[in-house]
């Protein structure tokens, strides 16, 4: 049965919000997502991106929209109701920056 799964991701700097859609079985992502290169895709499915929205009532009101649709094509919906950190993309690693924003070395306050 075909899937998908939803959570939120914050980017502490600006407080920004967005919306991840992992999705399996071939289903075509909304067309405001961007695939995303994570781990994720080793569970054999393919992860995308939302835009970053300014507050988390928008990036909820677009996590909803999103879902509302899939489970009115059949699509069986998970909402993980937690906001995860941003995975370091291959930039963040070269510009040495970690998971939390903050420079390698740098300590949080």
């Amino acid at each position: 049965m075909a899937h998908c799964e939803f959570w939120l991701e914050m980017r502490e700097e600006d407080n920004a919000f967005r919306v991840m859609l992992l999705l399996f079985d071939g289903i075509e992502p909304a067309k405001e997502y961007a695939p995303v290169e994570s781990k994720m895709a080793d569970c054999g499915g393919s992860l995308y991106a939302s835009p970053w929205y300014p507050t988390i009532f928008a990036a909820e009101e677009e996590l909803t929209t999103t879902a509302r649709n899939y489970s009115a094509k059949g699509v069986k919906i998970l909402v993980f109701r937690e906001i995860r950190k941003p995975e370091p993309t291959c930039g963040d690693v070269k510009r040495g920056r970690s998971r939390a924003g903050k420079k390698r070395g740098e300590r949080g306050r």
